[in-house]
């Protein structure tokens, strides 16, 4: 706010979350820079259950921002395939 224009956010990254991982925000950005495979690259997600509409939208735009598909409708078995 004091500078009035952005800022590196380097300095102001968070070294340790509550659950004690460290150096997340910087791993994602390295992550980025060196093009590395995103998380969800490869899987295919179907949620299952109620959500607020807002939080299953929010869900979805993770999925999908991470390289993973969401399906829209149940998915069917097949025989030698497990459904997650």
């Amino acid at each position: 706010m004091e500078a009035m224009e952005p800022v590196d956010e380097v300095q102001y990254e968070i070294n340790t979350d509550i659950h004690g991982i460290r150096n997340g925000p910087q791993l994602g950005r390295l992550s980025i820079l060196n093009k590395k495979t995103k998380l969800f690259n490869g899987f295919t997600f179907y949620f299952m259950g109620e959500f607020m509409s807002s939080y299953e939208g929010y869900l979805q735009d993770l999925v999908v921002a991470d390289g993973g598909t969401v399906l829209q409708r149940k998915p069917i078995s097949r025989p030698g395939r497990s459904i997650i």
